[in-house]
């Protein structure tokens, strides 16, 4: 079975989320929304449980997608999960390189493969 995780904050959630997550539904056997903390937003603009309920009703249409919340770091979160893929919209050049030298990390722990996905143009 091919596994995914998506992590981020999803708050909110939005249409560019629910466009990966419907294409990774394509693609994967399993799906799992994981929805963590963010450092970086001081006040967030939802508390976690209503991010997973938002969620939750969002990605219903999707029988192999699943939401779940971890406070820990994504490569800790990926082992219990027995991960295989981490789908992840493109960003900006500098926060690429960030999340590229996050990537190299992570790639030494030897627990998945990152997919980039390009946005749509809508």
């Amino acid at each position: 079975m091919k596994t995914a995780i998506y992590p981020g904050s999803f708050d909110p959630i939005t249409l560019g989320h629910l466009n990966i997550i419907r294409r990774a539904s394509g693609i994967f056997d399993r799906v799992v929304v994981c929805i963590m903390p963010n450092a970086g937003k001081l006040h967030p603009m939802f508390t976690r449980e209503e991010r997973v309920a938002l969620a939750r009703r969002v990605v219903s249409r999707f029988p192999n997608v699943e939401v779940d919340t971890f406070d820990g770091l994504l490569a800790e979160y990926a082992k219990t999960l027995s991960l295989i893929h981490i789908p992840e919209p493109t960003r900006p050049l500098s926060i690429s390189y960030a999340v590229f030298c996050l990537k190299k990390k992570t790639r030494l722990l030897s627990i998945s493969h990152s997919i980039f996905c390009l946005k749509n143009k809508r």
